[in-house]
């Protein structure tokens, strides 16, 4: 029998702080879940929610009238663009399923986008876990504190 698997996801934007040389590298989302599913939609919502994030549309309700433009896609070829690339990543039932099935033999998955801004990994990998939790270590021992047993014990009052 296999050892029980989790499925750990994770997002990261890692770019240059304010034009300088200094990078950073910046943990967007974590996330575990027991079934190889709930892990990929995870990681699909994430991958839509930054790029509507990075790239929303012009007329989002949230911002003043022509505050954003539409860059022609000659544009956004030179520079690469993340958001098209995570969009259709998001839409395509053909790369999930080879998501999940590369994650069912024990392969990690990662989706690695980059454009002038940074560059954005979105990781999937399966870690086995324990089935029952560890023994405590013998040199420590374990102990409650008791709790509210003062509180309902009478204490003689003072005369």
């Amino acid at each position: 029998m296999s050892p029980p698997l989790e499925y750990h996801a994770e997002v990261t934007a890692e770019g240059f702080v304010y034009g300088g040389e200094r990078r950073a590298r910046v943990v967007l989302g974590e996330f575990r879940a027991h079934f190889i599913r709930p892990a990929v939609a995870w990681l699909n919502a994430k991958a839509l929610m930054i790029a509507n994030r990075l790239d929303p549309h012009p007329r989002s309700s949230w911002c003043p009238p022509q505050a954003l433009r539409v860059i022609p896609d000659s544009v956004g070829a030179q520079l690469g663009d993340v958001p098209a690339q995570l969009r259709a990543w998001a839409v395509c039932r053909d790369e999930r399923r080879q998501v999940i099935e590369r994650l069912r033999e024990g392969d990690p998955f990662a989706l690695i986008a980059s454009d002038h801004s940074g560059v954005y990994a979105f990781t999937l990998w399966p870690v086995t876990v324990a089935a029952t939790p560890p023994p405590p270590s013998p040199g420590r021992a374990r102990h409650r504190k008791r709790r509210g047993r003062h509180l309902l014990e009478r204490q003689p009052v003072p005369r």
